[in-house]
């Protein structure tokens, strides 16, 4: 949710209230960054979810996406965006590298495919409801309180989201895996 809402008002908050003076150019730079920033967030998770818990590493993965919401929230200043899209980048790009084998490390035995339906499910509905929420939200706010405020609303939600969906994965318990210097230790 926090991914989408966040993107699809992308170029209404660069414009309405970053006031950018080019605002397409300046979301795809920001596109661009996050992207990089991403890859480079990726690697390293995916390398350490072989040795250390998933859920580790999506709490701090989610910790690095949510600190920068804020951030980018708050900031009047491109070059600030441009530091918290970065940050943001390199949080979500490790949240991706784990969210799949963490899914799946979750299933149970021979019922994977009934239960990656599910998954799939639970990850294609945000794309279409964080942007009917989030365009409802910036449109309120952007008649209400003042042009522009309505995105920041929006992405503030992007912090809620996050800690909303971090916190759904406290009870969740990992099952232990056999790892290259054996038993790896339970998230």
């Amino acid at each position: 949710m926090g991914f989408y809402s966040a993107t699809e008002c992308l170029l209404y908050y660069v414009s309405d209230t970053l006031h950018a003076p080019k605002p397409v150019e300046t979301v795809t730079q920001i596109f661009v960054l996050t992207t990089i920033s991403g890859l480079l967030g990726n690697f390293p998770a995916g390398i350490l979810s072989d040795r250390m818990s998933k859920k580790t590493i999506v709490y701090a993965s989610t910790s690095i996406a949510g600190a920068a919401a804020p951030i980018f929230l708050l900031t009047n200043s491109l070059p600030v965006a441009f530091g918290a899209a970065f940050l943001f980048g390199a949080g979500f790009g490790a949240f991706m590298a784990v969210d799949w084998a963490f899914a799946t490390n979750l299933l149970p035995e021979r019922d994977e495919a009934k239960y990656m339906g599910v998954w799939n499910v639970a990850f294609t509905v945000p794309q279409v409801v964080a942007p009917l929420i989030g365009g409802g939200v910036a449109y309120f706010f952007n008649q209400h309180v003042g042009p522009g405020f309505g995105y920041r609303v929006v992405l503030f939600l992007v912090i809620v989201y996050l800690t909303v969906g971090t916190a759904m994965i406290r009870p969740i318990k990992e099952r232990a895996l056999l790892g290259r210097h054996g038993l790896l230790p339970r998230g």
